[in-house]
């Protein structure tokens, strides 16, 4: 049981990160992005 729990998490978090991972790039760029637009006013 335990180890189908970890194979079910490990399916989980394959799928999920990705997603996150591109989710947290694009907050990053966003923020870069307004902090170069803000910085020379």
């Amino acid at each position: 049981m335990y180890t189908r729990f970890v194979v079910k998490m490990t399916n989980y978090c394959s799928k999920v990160f990705p997603i996150f991972r591109m989710l947290l790039l694009y907050y990053a760029t966003a923020i870069f992005l307004l902090f170069l637009i803000e910085k020379p006013l």
